[in-house]
């Protein structure tokens, strides 16, 4: 009589290693070092001068610690952020070239990206997804709290989009990405 024997193994995996095979790149570590809530530095002098002139800041992600409305992101997930101007062209008649007139700067677009990973057991993240869930259903803007933003003036966001991705062979880890838009306060006076 053969017996069949079914054991539990064990999965080891590193985040950097999921990145790259959910999102195609290892992003670079973020210059604080350490993630914990107590590390959160909100005063980022020394943080900017360690990041301002790098030559790889623009256009690969950092992964920092990422707060929004009170929630910390789970496993240091890796954030991106892109801001375009807005600019009116006018030809000049008789000339070459046009006339730029700066009217207004658009608003800061920020992609999160990382894993919800269950390290108890070998079964899906429901607890971390279920609150990245809530937040997407938050319909205002939320507090955001990361060393990026304090650099930019960004404190509160408005989320635009979810995405949970598939990762084959893999149940107890689930990738998300959260696109978000900058949602700055701003007076209106009324005369």
């Amino acid at each position: 009589m053969v017996q069949t024997v079914w054991a539990m193994a064990k999965i080891e995996f590193s985040i950097p290693e999921l990145y790259k095979m959910t999102f195609g790149y290892i992003g670079v570590p973020f210059p604080s070092g350490d993630l914990s809530a107590s590390q959160f530095l909100p005063d980022v002098g020394g943080i900017a001068k360690s990041i301002i002139g790098k030559n790889d800041m623009y256009g690969k992600p950092y992964f920092m610690p990422i707060r929004i409305n009170g929630i910390w992101l789970p496993n240091s997930p890796s954030m991106s952020l892109s801001v375009q101007k807005k600019i009116i062209s006018t030809q000049v008649a008789g000339g070459d070239g046009t006339v730029k007139e700066l009217i207004s700067t658009d608003d800061f677009k920020l992609q999160v990206r990382g894993f919800a990973i269950n390290f108890e057991a070998n079964d899906y993240p429901y607890e971390d997804v279920e609150e990245i869930k809530n937040l997407f259903e938050v319909n205002k803007s939320l507090e955001i709290m990361s060393d990026l933003c304090n650099i930019f003036g960004i404190n509160n966001v408005v989320i635009e989009s979810l995405k949970l991705p598939e990762l084959v062979g893999i149940q107890n880890v689930q990738p998300f990405e959260i696109g978000m838009l900058s949602d700055d306060d701003f007076d209106v006076i009324i005369e």
